[in-house]
């Protein structure tokens, strides 16, 4: 009960208006995906609230359309320059690496190579390391945070002195404030994947690679170029 009493309280927070539909309990169970957030779904709206028309999301597959949990580059960015240097940084990392946020925690200093805009990541899923690249934009930010952790005495190896779950609140608190959306670090991820297949037309393959992704199956989820789109690009290579 107390578990289930969490849940709700999560919910009202992420929800943060008397209304819900469906788009709003698929995007909440992408925030947490277990199990128990499953069982919580089915009997808080449908046994308890008597929602019939509530779908329980699936923990395995991939249901929830692409364009509910990516946000656009512009909005990345517009997130990364409404915070602080730390929380800023590291929006923008998570976007351009396409990294998960254990990831990005774990990076160190030594990681980084600032001559070639490349960051050092090891892949827990991959278990092996991997590079990604950073802006020249995102670098200079990068170098003034270090300059003020190294000016603050704070002169730790790892990059962000910062605990997930707190990571997490900030970033959810600066969506809400900025878009108006809720904002969760994978979104970041998906963000990535998005703009990678879509806005730059990378081949899936290639964005599998950046990405650390298994199988290709996985990246699949970006692939929804629109109809014009795949025209234009056939119609000027006739």
């Amino acid at each position: 009960m107390k578990v289930y009493l969490l849940y709700e309280t999560l919910f009202l927070r992420y929800l943060n208006r008397e209304s819900f539909n469906q788009d709003d309990i698929d995007r909440f169970f992408m925030h947490h995906k277990n199990i128990v957030c499953r069982a919580f779904i089915r009997q808080y709206f449908i046994e308890w609230g008597g929602n019939d028309w509530v779908k329980v999301p699936k923990l395995k597959g991939r249901r929830i359309k692409p364009e509910t949990h990516y946000i656009s580059k512009d909005d990345v960015y517009k997130l990364a320059a409404g915070s602080d240097i730390r929380m800023g940084v590291g929006i923008l990392i998570l976007f351009e690496g396409g990294l998960r946020i254990n990831e990005l925690l774990r990076l160190k200093w030594s990681d980084v190579d600032f001559t070639r805009n490349r960051i050092k990541v090891f892949s827990s899923k991959m278990g092996q390391f991997k590079e990604i690249v950073i802006s020249d934009y995102t670098k200079d930010i990068l170098l003034k945070y270090m300059e003020f952790m190294f000016r603050n005495k704070k002169t730790d190896e790892k990059i962000f002195d910062i605990k997930i779950r707190r990571f997490e609140i900030l970033l959810e608190k600066l969506g809400t404030e900025i878009l108006g959306k809720h904002i969760h670090p994978h979104m970041l991820r998906h963000s990535a994947g998005n703009y990678l297949a879509n806005d730059l037309d990378m081949p899936l393959d290639e964005v599998a690679m950046y990405l650390g992704h298994k199988k290709i199956d996985t990246t699949r989820i970006y692939a929804h170029k629109s109809k014009d789109k795949v025209l234009a690009k056939v119609q000027e290579n006739l």
